[in-house]
């Protein structure tokens, strides 16, 4: 192999470049690096090419690639990246005045979950645009290569794979399109460019999907994973997925959805990836939640990758602790981000939907509607209409609405 030209350089697109090389060719691939004048691995090369348009524009645009940049000589010399991982974004809602600093926090933590992050706040407040815009910066999806350096406060985090996830007929995440190459980016859910999926198109992905999960040997895992989401129905299902008897599994819409987009994500997922999921309460019966939780809690430990979710759900915040909780809120044209005043972690729904969703008691539409009633109907007739079912706080509530009559 010539030596390139001293007026040129190189970068592996991602780490498996490097490992690959590694693997294949162990007793050459350091000098192949050197002919290629690798930035990866030569020091005095990347100080001299880092800051040339084609590098930043280019080659860099992935984030995969800049991954590969920043750890191609721990993978060469079989070492492991075991920094903790944080970041922040300095973002810039788009109906904000100014920026906001919104920092995330990945921090090892040997006993409690660690591996997902969550964005609450009310509509509006830009959740689903913050996802959006990550996704395009890291996987360089995005034209503007100047919100590089101002999108993120220090080193931009180096993903392998970016994997954005949505249930939403109106989310904004970017679609692949046919013929379009972009190792570093998959979208999971039920849109397509054309439109929203119909149940026959899940149907056919979750075929395609499967496939490609056996093809990777990854089919085990999708056991595990199933076996936390769907508990006592896990082996019914995984025998009929064995027997190809797709037809024969009864699943609701909200599972058929959610189990085709699971399979999709661990058809694609790679160590270090991480998940942007908007809304995955979307489609699950309350009870599921947790369960939902604790597969993605698997399938992260399993890739060793991270997940930002944006929720309305209490049951995710439940599951969570605080610091892993990122409060948007909304005031005019400026955009507020903050940590909860509570330990989410185990704390009562009602406590988490007072403090983090600013719900309060006294904003209940029930108490309305009871003191509507109190006027036509006796606080007897009201319970006994319930049939004695009536709960505690709106029976106490009724109570006080008769005092004095």
């Amino acid at each position: 192999m010539e030596q390139l030209n001293e007026n040129f350089c190189s970068l592996g697109q991602s780490t498996s470049y490097y490992t690959n090389l590694k693997y294949f060719l162990p007793d050459n691939y350091i000098e192949i690096l050197n002919r290629l004048n690798d930035i990866a691995t030569n020091n005095d090369l990347r100080k001299k090419f880092i800051n040339e348009d084609g590098v930043k524009n280019s080659l860099l645009r992935e984030s995969s690639a800049y991954k590969a940049l920043e750890e191609a000589n721990f993978y060469l010399i079989n070492k492991t990246n075991l920094n903790d991982l944080s970041f922040t974004l300095n973002y810039k809602a788009p109906y904000s005045d100014k920026e906001t600093n919104i920092n995330f926090n990945f921090k090892k933590n040997d006993i409690f979950p660690y591996r997902i992050n969550v964005l609450v706040g009310k509509n509006g407040t830009g959740k689903t645009y913050l996802l959006t815009r990550l996704a395009n910066l890291l996987s360089g999806l995005t034209d503007d290569y100047e919100d590089y350096n101002t999108f993120f406060l220090g080193n931009r985090p180096a993903f392998e794979k970016i994997i954005s996830i949505s249930y939403s007929a109106f989310d904004n995440f970017k679609k692949k399109r046919a013929g379009e190459s972009l190792y570093s980016y998959v979208y999971c859910g039920i849109q397509s460019e054309k439109g929203n999926l119909s149940l026959d198109n899940l149907k056919d992905n979750f075929k395609e999907s499967l496939k490609k999960v056996k093809d990777l040997d990854r089919y085990e895992n999708l056991k595990l994973v199933l076996n936390e989401l769907m508990e006592n129905e896990n082996d019914k299902i995984i025998e009929k997925i064995d027997k190809m008897e797709f037809d024969e599994i009864k699943w609701s819409s909200g599972q058929h959805i959610l189990i085709s987009t699971i399979t999709e994500v661990l058809a694609n997922i790679e160590a270090e990836s991480i998940l942007l999921f908007d809304e995955p309460e979307i489609h699950l019966h309350p009870n599921a939640i947790a369960n939902v939780m604790r597969m993605f809690n698997k399938m992260l430990e399993i890739y060793n990758s991270y997940a930002i979710f944006a929720t309305h759900s209490p049951i995710i915040l439940q599951e969570l602790l605080s610091e892993k909780v990122v409060i948007l809120q909304r005031i005019h044209n400026i955009l507020l981000s903050r940590k909860p005043k509570i330990e989410c972690f185990g704390e009562s729904i009602s406590e988490i939907v007072s403090e983090i969703f600013n719900v309060l008691p006294s904003e209940s539409s029930y108490k309305d509607i009871l003191i509507s009633a109190s006027s036509k109907m006796s606080e007897s007739e009201i319970l006994e209409f319930f049939q004695g079912k009536l709960g505690l706080n709106a029976k106490v509530f009724l109570k006080s609405l008769y005092k004095g009559k």
